[in-house]
């Protein structure tokens, strides 16, 4: 079985966080729990403004991606992954990688 943990250097020098995504109406939308969203107008707003990066993760780990980078992301996972396209104010071009196969993780005693 082949998986993959995309992390997110939050070390980077003035460089954006983002929050929450929400849906258009302001509902939180789920996207951690490895099913597909129906919504299709999703909006975040920044926890810490800086520069955009093409990929990091939300204040709630959800990954956010360059449109670019998320269809190759697309490419590697297939029709584990669902590209949902994300409004962020003043930014273009971003979208929610939402994982729809996910790994349960165990831990040693």
């Amino acid at each position: 079985m082949r998986y993959f943990k995309l992390s997110d250097d939050v070390a980077v020098p003035r460089r954006w966080h983002l929050g929450m995504i929400v849906t258009v109406g302001g509902g939180e939308a789920d996207l951690l729990g490895g099913v597909a969203c129906a919504e299709t107008h999703l909006q975040t707003h920044f926890s810490h403004s800086g520069e955009e990066v093409d990929f990091s993760l939300t204040s709630f780990a959800v990954p956010v991606a360059r449109s670019s980078l998320a269809a190759a992301i697309e490419a590697v996972g297939g029709r584990d992954v669902q590209r949902l396209p994300l409004y962020i104010p003043g930014h273009e071009g971003f979208e929610v990688v939402n994982a729809l196969r996910v790994i349960k993780q165990w831990r040693s005693a």
